[in-house]
């Protein structure tokens, strides 16, 4: 495996508050890590502020340095939205290790292993990256799918797959 990251996130259920905004919000301090966030509608009368920061793994095992984190969290949320954190009415915060990071796999012809029946497709399989690779590593497993398939015997087909 490659560099591993972990998740630290905070969650606000509070009264509506001022921000309309729908989109994904991100609040950056000078040399500091970015916070990514945004703002959504429970109800008619209550609103949720989701707000998350990368941890590198080796580093979400120290309490000193989480509790750190979340202190950036909040201290830069203030510094955006003045007043926030005083009319939160419930707080979640929550640390979901190994959620992204590089993972190396031994993988041919977008098969795995000794596993002759699974073909996998994922963007993060090719260098190309984002929908492009997607479009890539699918049409690769496809094309290996069906080579696959008409290599099999005619006796192997069931009495279905032969209609």
């Amino acid at each position: 495996m490659g560099f591993e990251t972990s998740v630290m996130g905070t969650s606000l259920t509070m009264p509506r508050y001022s921000c309309d905004h729908n989109g994904i919000l991100i609040l950056q301090g000078a040399n500091e890590e970015p916070l990514v966030g945004r703002f959504s509608d429970l109800n008619e009368t209550h609103q949720l502020s989701q707000w998350i920061s990368l941890v590198p793994n080796q580093d979400a095992d120290s309490e000193e340095l989480v509790a750190s984190i979340l202190k950036y969290m909040k201290r830069q949320i203030s510094r955006a939205y003045e007043g926030l954190m005083d009319f939160k009415i419930y707080e979640r915060i929550t640390l979901n290790n190994l959620t992204h990071g590089k993972v190396s796999l031994d993988r041919k012809d977008s098969q795995f292993g000794k596993l002759k029946n699974l073909w996998v497709s994922q963007a993060a399989f090719s260098r190309s990256g984002n929908l492009l690779g997607c479009l890539e590593e699918s049409q690769k497993a496809w094309t290996n799918y069906s080579n696959a398939q008409a290599a099999l015997p005619a006796e192997n087909m069931t009495a279905e797959a032969s209609l």
